[in-house]
């Protein structure tokens, strides 16, 4: 399944942030969805350095790079995942993620991959570098 990610485009919800952007409420998902993989295609530009999202918030992992104030995605897991991959490609991209047992910031190979409790996550598509890029999301049950 692909997904266009564009304020017009949406799975559930949009909503609007006060800077202009937006974030979508993703459908949630449950153990052994359909399609898998799920993907999402889009675009971000990077313009708040990840220091300043990730203030007091205890990172697990390096973090640098740009996004945007507000989260690129919401995704509720109403029930817990055994295993769930949850992968970002495209040139120079990070993931940040915030869940129920923290915050994770991927860099060098932008995947969180494990086992998922149920609860809302919220998911940042981020750059490296202030610039726009194209990036591929997918959630998979199996190794991708």
């Amino acid at each position: 399944m692909r997904i266009g990610a564009s304020c017009l485009t949406l799975l559930a919800m949009v909503a609007l942030a006060p800077w202009g952007g937006c974030q979508e409420l993703l459908k949630p998902i449950f153990p052994k969805f359909k399609p898998d993989p799920i993907v999402i295609e889009g675009e971000v530009e990077g313009t708040v350095p990840l220091g300043e999202i990730l203030k007091g918030k205890g990172v697990r992992g390096k973090c640098e790079g740009y996004s945007t104030v507000h989260p690129t995605y919401l995704l509720p897991l109403p029930q817990n995942f055994a295993y769930l991959n949850l992968k970002v490609q495209g040139e120079g991209l990070v993931l940040l993620v915030q869940g129920p047992d923290g915050v994770f910031c991927r860099q060098e190979n932008p995947e969180l991959l494990g086992m998922w409790r149920a609860g809302t996550y919220q998911i940042w598509v981020g750059t490296r570098q202030k610039t726009k890029t194209k990036f591929r999301l997918s959630f998979s049950e199996m190794n991708q």
